[in-house]
């Protein structure tokens, strides 16, 4: 069984944006929408000049609510939306939601769609570094794949964005792997913005000696 929610971003006729957000019957986290995604979202749509016609990340974007609405910013707004390379129904959902979205472009067969040139949907193992089989690197996985393939596109990250990737403990030291290989050899000037729930995310910055702004929300 499947479900549709949608999202609305700003109170005045000129400029306000719609997102519909796709969820799955499916044992895995990345098929629900969470709330920090909602509330990752709203910073960005309240910021969105600071969003607008950059290069972005969104590291387990599931439902892909951020994302998406990053997407919708600008034509030339990069976004590359990743989440597990083991779990295709994920990928298909974020794929689905693309096109819920209007993210989808029809080619000169107009029975073939396919994503805007700035909206990439990638599989992505957090602390994966090595270059892996070709058929895996096509289908996405590792992180210096993505990165070479950004680049070859002229561009570098400006945003890194995750809601709610600090939820499992083991996968926090691969998390934090992950942003330090991206902000110390890609792109340095990149930032990383994330939300959560209040858990367990402080001794996994202290062991990444990441230097951290807090905002508070109550929910």
């Amino acid at each position: 069984m499947n479900s549709t929610k949608t999202f609305y971003f700003g109170n005045n006729f000129h400029e306000n944006r719609t997102i519909v957000i796709k969820e799955l019957l499916h044992p895995s986290y990345g098929c629900y929408i969470w709330p920090s995604a909602f509330v990752l979202a709203e910073y960005i749509w309240e910021k969105r000049d600071m969003f607008k016609d950059k290069a972005i990340l969104e590291l387990g974007a599931g439902t892909s609510l951020p994302g998406f609405l990053c997407a919708s910013l600008s034509p030339q707004t990069h976004v590359i939306l990743t989440d597990r390379s083991d779990c295709p129904q994920i990928l298909e959902n974020i794929h689905d939601g693309a096109q819920l979205n209007r993210l989808l472009v029809t080619s000169d067969d107009i029975s073939v769609r396919t994503l805007r040139s700035n909206v990439w949907i990638r599989g992505l193992t957090w602390g994966e570094f090595c270059f892996g089989n070709q058929e895996k690197d096509k289908n996405g996985g590792n992180l210096l794949q993505l990165l070479r393939d950004i680049e070859q596109n002229d561009r570098k990250l400006d945003w890194i964005l995750g809601s709610d990737t600090f939820y499992d403990p083991k996968d926090f030291e691969d998390i934090i792997a992950t942003i330090a290989y991206i902000l110390n050899y890609h792109a340095q000037s990149a930032k990383f913005l994330t939300s959560y729930q209040e858990r367990r995310v402080f001794s996994c910055l202290k062991f990444g000696k990441l230097k951290a702004i807090f905002i508070y929300i109550r929910m």
